[in-house]
């Protein structure tokens, strides 16, 4: 069993466990050195100063405002097909975990006992058949996997796609739903779908950037530099984590407080993809990401009738 200690992260995806060893582990030095530059200074100010403009121009336009208005209720017209969504991003992490050996997340290697399980229950999921059963084979799994490693509270989107599933009651397309096979002892429930997605998902932001980020920012770093992300954007490794760290700690806050949600899932899609380009990720492991982010942006934040 290939279990990585330490430092279990995203990072962990690129970075070996010789790396885990050199570099592990908290150095308040390397947060702090983006400080000591000017330069650095400038461009955080630059920073929050366009960021405070693109924002008063998202809420004080007339013309922009209407637009998105009317996006946002579009958007909300897909909200039949969120459960297909879910079950295609589960189904798929699931299939994808038990061909890499992996128990949910590539942290957890060297699990192939499992994989037959979490084969069985992704192509459950992907058919429409015995949903509650493949649901709840995904919830044990994604339970099993956090009793292995506390890092799994960096995927809790995984478990919140998989609670908002069994309360969906997602038959539809599929061979359940071919066959009549219907479910009303959670109705009452649904209404919570959009909050527990937006905590599950924030949560593993908030998780990532603190343990990821603050607590182990020199193996962030070394990341930085085997991937030449200084090209992407020319300021110091340490800078880069720093502001890497700041981005997922803020986009995870406000879609647990549920601001801007769906503003914030689209930039938060955007973030990820780019991070397949410039870090060359696993995709397989960040499918929920995308597929909870996705049903956000449908849902929006708050409390909605099905």
């Amino acid at each position: 069993m290939n279990l990585i200690n330490k430092a279990e992260a995203h990072v962990l995806y690129i970075a070996d466990s010789e790396a885990v060893e050199e570099y592990g582990g908290p150095n308040i030095n390397t947060l702090s050195e983006p400080f000591q530059h000017t330069g650095n200074i400038i461009i955080i100010a630059y920073v929050a100063f366009l960021i405070s403009i693109i924002y008063l121009l998202f809420t004080k336009t007339p013309l922009i405002q209407k637009k998105m208005k009317k996006v946002l209720m579009v958007a909300l017209s897909y909200a039949d097909i969120v459960p297909w969504i879910m079950r295609l991003s589960l189904g798929i992490a699931l299939i994808g975990s038990a061909v890499g050996g992996w128990l949910v997340s590539p942290v957890l290697g060297g699990f192939e006992i499992y994989a037959t399980a979490q084969i069985v229950f992704g192509f459950l999921l992907l058919a429409g058949f015995l949903t509650t059963f493949a649901t709840l084979g995904a919830i044990l799994v994604y339970l099993m996997a956090l009793s292995q490693s506390f890092y799994l509270f960096g995927s809790l989107e995984f478990l919140a796609m998989s609670v908002s599933l069994l309360l969906l009651d997602a038959r539809r397309p599929g061979v359940d739903h071919l066959l009549g096979v219907t479910a009303t002892y959670l109705q009452n429930f649904k209404k919570w779908i959009p909050v527990i997605l937006r905590v599950g998902v924030g949560t593993s932001f908030v998780f990532l950037a603190i343990y990821e980020k603050f607590l182990n920012p020199d193996l962030a770093a070394y990341v930085v530099d085997i991937t030449n992300l200084q090209n992407v954007i020319n300021v110091s490794s340490n800078m880069w984590v720093l502001g890497s760290g700041t981005v997922e700690l803020i986009l995870g806050a406000l879609l647990i407080l549920g601001v801007y949600t769906r503003v914030v899932s689209v930039i938060s899609i955007i973030v990820l993809s780019l991070s397949f380009f410039y870090f060359g990720e696993e995709v397989t492991s960040h499918i929920t990401l995308f597929g909870a982010l996705s049903a956000l942006f449908v849902l929006g934040g708050k409390r909605i009738k099905f």
